[in-house]
This record gives C-alpha cells, sequence and structure tokens, in this order.
C-alpha cells in the first residue's frame, strides 16, 4: 500500500480484475467500481474475519488484490478471492500444474488492457508466490524492480496457516484443520528450501529488506529502496505514506492472533529445518508469540 501511495505510480485494483473491459483508461468505471466494492461486502459478509487480517480489504472494490487473483484467468490458480461463490472448492486446495511462462503472459497483458489509454505510471504490485516463479518473472519483465520482504519462516507459517484457514472455512462453511496444516507446512517448507537454494534469489533487481526493518521504519525502508534504484525520493511521497499510515492502523479492525502450536507438528523440529533460508537472507527468529 505505501509504495502504492506515490503519485507517479498506480496500484492494481480489485475491480480491475473483476471487471477489466473495456479499459478503465477509454471507457468510465463508475459502476464497475460499484459492483467491485458490493462484490466485497459480499466477501466480507462470508468472510469476515479477512478484514482483520488483511485490514486493507476495508477498502472493498479500491482493494490492491494479489497477482494471484490475475492469474485466476489461467483457470489452474485458485485465490479464494476468485473462488469464493464456490464453496465446492477441494480443501486442502488441489495443486493444479502450473505453467509460469504462460501465466505471466496474461499477466503482462492484463496489465497492458488496464493501462490503456491511461496516463503512463508505474505499476505497484503483490504476490505471495513469485519468488517461486523467478526465472519466469525475469523474462516477462527484464526491468522490474523486484522487492523480497524476508520474515522468520516459522512464524511466516504459522501466519499464512490461520488466515488461509479463516479465509476457506468462510467460503466452504468447514475444513479439516489438521489436514490443511499438514499440507500448509509440507508447501511451505519446500518453498523455503527452493528460495534457501536457488542463485536467483542472487540478481541484481531484487531487493531484499528484512520484515521488522520494514514495520518498524517502513518510510525509511521505502526510501532507501528509492536510493538504490535511482527514483526521486519525493516529500510528496513521503507525506502521503505518513497520512496512510496515520489513518490506517494496522489493528483498525481487530487482533489478528495465530500460533505456531496450532500447526500441529513438532514445532521445534520444523523450526530447524528452516534454518537454511534464515541463515541466507540473515533472518533473525522472532520470540514465539501469537501476533
Amino acid at each position: 500500500m505505501l509504495l502504492g501511495c506515490d503519485p507517479d505510480s498506480r496500484l492494481l485494483e480489485f475491480w480491475e480484475v473483476m471487471r477489466p473491459s473495456p479499459p478503465p483508461g477509454i471507457a468510465d468505471a463508475t459502476e464497475r467500481r460499484r459492483q467491485g466494492d458490493d462484490d466485497w461486502r459480499e466477501i466480507l459478509e462470508l468472510i469476515p474475519k479477512w478484514l482483520i487480517s488483511h485490514p486493507y480489504n476495508g477498502m472493498l472494490g479500491r482493494n490492491p488484490p494479489e497477482c494471484e487473483r490475475l492469474w485466476g484467468f489461467d483457470f489452474r490458480t485458485l485465490p479464494p478471492s476468485a473462488w469464493w461463490r464456490v464453496p465446492g472448492v477441494q480443501f486442502p486446495p488441489v495443486r493444479l500444474p502450473q505453467d509460469h511462462a504462460r501465466q505471466y503472459e496474461i499477466h503482462r497483458m492484463m496489465l497492458q488492457h488496464l493501462q490503456h489509454g491511461a496516463p503512463s505510471r508505474r505499476w505497484v504490485l503483490k504476490g505471495t508466490s513469485h519468488q517461486h516463479r523467478l526465472s519466469a518473472l525475469f523474462d516477462t519483465y527484464p526491468d522490474g524492480i523486484f522487492v523480497w520482504i524476508h520474515r522468520d519462516p516459522l512464524q511466516a507459517i504459522a501466519s499464512r496457516f490461520e488466515l488461509l484457514a479463516q479465509v476457506y472455512e468462510g467460503i466452504n462453511g468447514s475444513i479439516d484443520r489438521s489436514a490443511f496444516a499438514a499440507a500448509t507446512v509440507e508447501v511451505c517448507i519446500a518453498n523455503f528450501d527452493i528460495a534457501a537454494t536457488t542463485p536467483l534469489a542472487d540478481d541484481p533487481r531484487i531487493h531484499h529488506f528484512v520484515y521488522q526493518d520494514v514495520v518498524a521504519d517502513p518510510v525509511g525502508v521505502i526510501r532507501s529502496l528509492y536510493d538504490r534504484v535511482g527514483i526521486d525520493f519525493t516529500d510528496r511521497f513521503a507525506s502521503a505514506m505518513t497520512a496512510w499510515r496515520d489513518d490506517n492502523p494496522p489493528n483498525r479492525y481487530g487482533r489478528f492472533v495465530y500460533s505456531v502450536d496450532a500447526l500441529g507438528v513438532d514445532v521445534a523440529a520444523l523450526d530447524r529445518k528452516l534454518d537454511p533460508y534464515r541463515e541466507r537472507f540473515g533472518v533473525p527468529r522472532e520470540h514465539p508469540k501469537e501476533t
């Protein structure tokens, strides 16, 4: 959200991926924005806890979706913001075969479509799986600037499990939490192992930051990013970020609670398996806690 405060940048918005045509730069989109707001009211009625874990969902149709939502047009990904009306989806979610090159091709075409007829600005995008698709990402956006924020993986797994469990419980009514936890841990271990070993993570286009540093001083971290890549960091941008933070405290809808104990595994053994990732990226352990 903070990067999107730059007047020279623009965020992708949920209503755009729900109803992308005609491009908003050449056609009035007032009704589509209203429909996007209604979509999110429906989602939050079904999954009210999603507002607690992701407070920016309160922006309704203007909230910035993850790039996985664009890949929903490929029908090989299952982002819950695309499938919330489909309670019969298998849980844990089925793992579908992926075609990263094709998915990024769709991703690029969608962005080109949405920016047609509009002023030229940098796209600010976010996703949870770009780091596992780096080769296709670099091929598609060779001049991109990539930010990779690293959190203690043990806490990241616990947070991800609770978040997705709440989302899928809202969609499906109930899930087997034990099976879902096991599937989450398995997938996350594999992904952190890949991250810990891939040489692509050393590409100079990727800018690595530690989660605790971002939380402690987000404006300072973003200023350092702009300095690294040679983009002018303006007072207007800094003021916009400060104003947004003041208006949007992270716990404004409640406190998101999660615990490593909910994973149903030997926590100490899991913690040790994640050390290679911590060591490669200099990620400190977080003190055991629930928030």
